[in-house]
């Protein structure tokens, strides 16, 4: 009897102590810091475009600016293991001054391939290729987009192209007064031969929207959308919350009603896929009346869940129009760039990394 006693007693606190390294493992804290970088960096700037190149351990910021204000079209390298900064000089030179930069990087073929809207309203592509330092612009074949103003596009590794929703621009139809036009249109590019196809999705679409953040799920093969800003049924402008998924093998919509706490509607926000807990990581955003978030929110995939990712110190930098990357050789959510309230622009580097 003792020794069974005594059993049972050793068993009980291997339970508890089991119990209390789970939880201590699940309420694990984020760590939100600015990075200390070295050298002169990019110009403070909103809208550019965020890249983490792996076989160079680099973060690359591509253009941006301030909305038509002062933008950019210049091409930069964090070493994010020396943590610094250095501008990268194309033989052929910068690219046009541009409002806003989009794209990915392609790992198979070590290129930028990014979409630009030029300040005219003019949407282009262009291709940075490592091995020869140069810009390449990428003809308009197929069924080229008018308008990607403010998108995020991710990349469809089975088909090897580029995905994108939506977008707005300032359009002027009656020559009296420009407008906000959002668009809900679908697209592809393929990376082989570089071709653009207008896709036909089935399903309830989303509104017409820009400034929403779209992410690739690999384990659903799926492109999942959270928020932006656009228009109802009837016209009228408002800001979303709302997630969906569009399954990339049957090209096919589907609004998910997600739990978990309730989030305020957002655009402007960034994001990133975290493949360690499978869940979209979202940072910061704007709504109307120049309301601006600071909060860390992360979607749980598999549940379509929302929660508050908690950190050792809480985060009190309220951002928008950041651009953000996802840094896989130290599993951590890279973010760049962007705009405070009083419209005070930014060109620090913060990193958000959980274990």
């Amino acid at each position: 009897m003792k020794r069974m006693a005594c059993l049972l007693v050793v068993l009980s606190l291997v339970l508890c102590l089991s119990s209390a390294w789970a939880a201590k493992k699940e309420i694990s804290l984020a760590t939100f810091s600015e990075m200390t970088t070295k050298k002169l960096g990019p110009k403070p700037r909103i809208m550019s475009a965020a890249f983490f190149r792996n076989k160079g351990n680099q973060l690359l910021i591509c253009g941006g600016g301030l909305e038509t204000l002062n933008p950019q079209g210049d091409l930069w390298a964090l070493d994010l293991k020396t943590r610094e900064w250095s501008k990268i000089k194309p033989a052929n030179g910068d690219l046009q001054k541009i409002a806003m930069a989009a794209g990915i990087y392609d790992e198979k073929r070590d290129r930028l391939v990014v979409i630009v809207q030029e300040i005219s309203g003019k949407l282009e592509t262009f291709s940075y290729s490592f091995a020869e330092n140069k810009w390449n612009s990428v003809a308009p074949v197929g069924d080229f987009p008018k308008v990607m103003f403010r998108t995020t596009p991710i990349y469809d590794p089975k088909a090897d192209s580029i995905v994108v929703f939506g977008g707005s621009a300032w359009e002027n139809p009656d020559n009296t007064h420009y407008r906000t036009v959002y668009y809900k249109d679908l697209y592809s590019l393929s990376l082989k031969d570089l071709k653009w196809k207008k896709l036909a999705a089935t399903g309830e679409s989303p509104l017409p929207r820009s400034g929403q953040v779209e992410i690739y799920d690999p384990k659903t093969h799926s492109l999942v959308m959270y928020g932006g800003i656009g228009t109802d049924k009837t016209g009228k402008e408002l800001v979303f919350n709302d997630v969906w998924v569009l399954d990339l093998t049957k090209l096919q919509w589907k609004k998910v009603e997600a739990k978990g706490i309730k989030i305020e509607p957002r655009c402007s926000h960034c994001g990133v896929y975290d493949p360690v807990k499978h869940r979209m990581i979202v940072f910061g955003g704007g709504a109307m009346m120049d309301k601006q978030f600071s909060d860390l929110l992360a979607l749980d995939l598999d549940t379509y869940t929302w929660s508050r990712v908690r950190t050792k110190l809480p985060v009190t930098l309220q951002l928008s129009g950041a651009a953000a990357a996802w840094d896989s050789n130290a599993n951590r959510m890279l973010v760049f760039g962007g705009i405070q309230p009083g419209r005070i622009m930014m060109n620090a580097v913060w990193e958000i990394a959980q274990k």
